[in-house]
């Protein structure tokens, strides 16, 4: 199987010595995305619902440069330090993907990098031919 390392122009920078996804067959498996404005790099908003969303966007644009779509999206998992967001998550999920969302796993761990509320990652399906 080819695997095709996918860097978005459109996502934050990866922080670290990793790709933003890597397509594998008819599956882009991203790199998880914390709620940083792809220009500025910062934090986007203290609020756990614009950082839910942020990281939804991120995430899209990495979808979108490796040929697919977020609202393909197969499981998110969620990393949150405080169960509080969840109702801020929740509310992110059902704008972006209606009546069909994918299936979430929830982590909670001890903190997230630059004190981030939350970040996810994301296995999403590809429409069409695989890379090559």
């Amino acid at each position: 199987m080819n695997l095709t390392h996918v860097v978005s122009v459109d996502a934050p920078p990866a922080q670290g010595a990793y790709s933003h996804a890597v397509r594998a067959g008819d599956l882009l498996h991203c790199s998880t995305q914390l709620p940083l404005d792809p220009r500025s790099v910062e934090l986007c908003d203290s609020s756990p619902y614009e950082q839910a969303r942020q990281c939804l966007e991120n995430l899209d644009a990495v979808c979108r440069a490796g040929g697919a779509a977020l609202v393909d999206a197969a499981r998110i998992t969620v990393y949150f330090a405080d169960r509080a967001v969840m109702p801020a998550v929740d509310r992110a999920f059902g704008e972006r993907f209606d009546d069909q969302p994918p299936a979430r796993v929830p982590v909670h761990v001890v903190s997230l990098a630059r004190g981030a509320a939350v970040s996810m990652d994301a296995i999403v399906a590809i429409r069409g031919p695989a890379a090559a």
